[in-house]
């Protein structure tokens, strides 16, 4: 069935009532639509149905508005459609298929999605455990900004999973934040305790094996620059950089 001009202005209308917080309003104007193939009205009905607005939440009727959606390719309603499965709303919980459906949208280019799709293979879920394509997802939706992404793409170097550990570019990506200073502060937090792990573990050690005494006085400048970065950013204030990067830099070339 087309799509006549008159739809698509009651639809406009909709979506600028959905956008204003108009709910009900929007799920009237919604409504005679729900059979023509239009499957962002579908995906934002069943928004609606999730979330109760302007109707009695119902995840059932979320769950097929999604499917339908979904079913004609449009990427954020495949991606709510893997939620549904992942999370066992509507639908009984399937791995399997939130896999199948979030790398549907990831595909896609969704950002969202391939964040989650980087999830499900972090986490071994609908699929074999792979912290490489774990990686690879992650990277990709952290190329689109989506910060999330950018924090787990920063544990990835920071521990070494899926990529060589690295923590000039952990501390790089932390730092990428330009809003979110929350996710910059937990980043650098993580940094200062991986740090301060590698110099309690080696410390103790046969030293001169490991690293040498130059990369060692670095780590030391290392945590207490990280400490002075943590306590700049909860004071709102720049971040001081550049003995931190060169130490890093040192230590990933030892």
């Amino acid at each position: 069935m087309s799509i006549t001009k008159d739809q698509q202005e009651i639809y406009g209308q909709a979506r600028q009532a959905y956008v204003e917080g108009r709910y009900e309003e929007f799920f009237t104007l919604l409504m005679p639509l729900i059979k023509v193939k239009m499957p962002d009205a579908q995906n934002l009905l069943g928004v609606c149905y999730a979330d109760g607005l302007g109707i009695q939440q119902n995840h059932e009727e979320s769950f097929n508005c999604y499917k339908k959606a979904a079913e004609q390719g449009f990427a954020a309603a495949q991606h709510n459609l893997a939620f549904c499965y992942l999370e066992g709303k509507g639908v009984k919980q399937n791995d399997d298929e939130a896999f199948n459906w979030f790398e549907k949208a990831a595909e896609q280019g969704l950002a969202e999605a391939q964040y989650n799709l980087g999830y499900c293979y972090a986490q071994g879920r609908g699929i074999q455990q792979n912290h490489e394509e774990s990686f690879k997802w992650f990277e990709k939706a952290a190329e689109q900004g989506f910060a999330h992404a950018q924090y787990n793409l920063g544990f990835c170097y920071l521990e070494g999973k899926g990529v060589k550990q690295n923590f000039k570019t952990a501390y790089d990506v932390f730092l990428s934040f330009e809003d979110d200073h929350a996710f910059k502060l937990e980043g650098l937090e993580h940094l200062k305790i991986k740090v301060t792990e590698v110099l309690t573990k080696n410390l103790d050690s046969e030293l001169s094996k490991v690293f040498n005494s130059d990369v060692c006085h670095d780590l030391a400048k290392v945590f207490r620059d990280v400490c002075k970065s943590i306590d700049a950013l909860k004071q709102n204030s720049p971040i001081p950089i550049g003995v931190l990067k060169k130490a890093i830099e040192n230590f990933d070339k030892s």
